[in-house]
């Protein structure tokens, strides 16, 4: 049976993060693009009325620290400059993130029908989850579906390697923006985002808590593949990003099957789909002309499934 890898398992809590990539304008028919040193894509053509349009593509990392700072000048002025900036999700949705959230939570109290995540863990597996988390943090988070400690284990394994979400691209960006005065659109919807981020059902997403717990009785484990991805994100290296997970151990043994098929059909739902859709957004906004600069997830613009890739085969 194929064992199940490291980043499989750590797929819904840890936020993939990507590099910035730089290519030279180009037609709107491009091959793959080659990595250039400021990391950061543009692309040219024209927009309907055959006028030149550019969409420019920021790769972000959504947690970081300060030596994500300053970006290149190059990469502000082209957001500075940009007639559209657009965002994995719009100001507006943004703005309404945190009520929308407390809703999602009501409701996910509901779905978990009474169970607690306490009562499904061994006593080893709470051990755990009580290095990771205080035990007053974790219990009352064990009343809703187990998603919501499996994120909130990695929130904490973040800041243990000095990465915090107040410092990554993509907060930066925005809050550049808010001072700015300006808004941006979305490439996908508040639900969508909060739907991926609910993945699953119950018992498969206390089937990704526990083997999250299981690799985090050796946290190094856990604390080197996050560090191995910043690194790898910090040097503009697209070859170690996606090859990160490629020379981890695999830890699980013999995996479940369920678990399996989750991964593949959460890998679908957080990238594949996300990124056919992105690019024909990104089409659009080439048809509807000037310059546009989208900050985003890098991972969405790498490998053999990324937006580029499906703005390829168009």
């Amino acid at each position: 049976m194929k064992k199940f890898r490291l980043k499989s398992i750590l797929a819904l809590a840890l936020v993939i993060s990507g590099i910035f990539v730089s290519i030279s304008c180009k037609s709107t028919s491009f091959a793959e693009p080659e990595m250039k040193e400021r990391m950061y894509w543009s692309i040219c053509g024209t927009d309907s009325k055959g006028n030149p349009s550019t969409v420019h593509i920021l790769g972000t990392i959504h947690v970081g620290d300060e030596r994500l700072y300053p970006l290149p000048s190059q990469v502000m002025d082209d957001f500075e400059n940009a007639d559209r900036l657009v965002a994995e999700i719009s100001s507006e949705d943004m703005d309404a993130l945190q009520g929308e959230l407390v809703k999602s939570l009501i409701t996910n109290l509901i779905k978990a029908q009474g169970r607690n995540v306490m009562n499904e863990l061994s006593e080893s597996e709470l051990e755990t989850l009580f290095s990771v988390l205080d035990e007053t943090i974790a219990r009352p988070l064990g009343m809703y579906e187990p998603w919501l400690l499996t994120n909130t284990i990695s929130v904490f394994q973040y800041a243990s390697c000095g990465l915090d979400a107040t410092k990554g691209v993509d907060q930066f960006l925005m809050d550049k923006a808010k001072k700015d005065g300006r808004s941006w659109e979305g490439l996908d919807t508040l639900q969508l985002q909060i739907d991926v981020m609910q993945f699953g059902t119950y018992e498969e997403q206390l089937a990704v808590l526990k083997s999250i717990l299981l690799v985090l009785e050796n946290p190094e484990i856990f604390n080197n593949y996050i560090n191995n991805l910043y690194e790898a994100y910090l040097a503009g290296d697209e070859k170690a990003m996606l090859e990160a997970d490629e020379d981890e151990e695999e830890l699980m043994g013999e995996s479940d099957p369920m678990l399996e098929e989750y991964s593949k059909n959460y890998n679908e739902a957080l990238l594949t789909k996300r990124n056919k859709a992105w690019a024909e957004k990104i089409r659009g906004y080439l048809n509807d002309g000037g310059e546009t600069f989208i900050f985003a997830g890098s991972m969405h613009f790498l490998g053999k499934d990324s937006v580029f890739s499906f703005l390829g085969k168009k």
